[in-house]
């Protein structure tokens, strides 16, 4: 048995989000590079060097929980672009819908945890966590299907 999968013009949705998925990444950095600067927190000083041994407890918790949002961005890109990518072969207009529910999500993420600490990240994990496993969905229907399955 052979499946075909064709791109339909609505495949540029999933692309587009994409690069906005990635832009958002790229751009979430910010928080990081700015307060970088605020306290003179050098290269390669990851919240937990020489320089940032310098910093109060208050300056030196700000730093790390913007540093931890940045990793833990970093940590899921590669498999939230995977999954992106393979549902949006298989039904990309909601792919690119539950991908921009995923970038508010992170947003909202990101802005508790550094505005607020810890504890306010959890109400962007409440959006991105079931975008995520949206798209995870569509991913597996689509190949469950593809083999014939159903």
């Amino acid at each position: 048995m052979s499946a075909a999968i064709t791109l339909t013009s609505d495949f540029g949705y999933v692309v587009l989000s994409l690069v906005a998925l990635n832009l958002h990444y790229s751009t979430s950095s910010r928080y990081v590079m700015a307060l970088r600067k605020k306290y003179g927190v050098q290269y390669p000083d990851m919240g937990n060097g020489r320089y940032a041994a310098k910093l109060t407890d208050a300056q030196w918790h700000e730093f790390n929980s913007a540093q931890r949002v940045h990793q833990n961005y970093l940590e899921q890109l590669p498999t939230v672009n995977t999954m992106v990518l393979l549902s949006g072969l298989f039904n990309p207009t909601w792919t690119a819908g539950l991908t921009g529910a995923y970038i508010i999500g992170r947003q909202i993420y990101i802005h508790g945890y550094i505005h607020s600490g810890p504890q306010a990240r959890l109400r962007g994990s409440a959006l991105f966590w079931p975008a995520f496993f949206g798209l995870v969905g569509i991913a597996a229907h689509g190949a469950i299907k593809s083999l014939g399955y159903l």
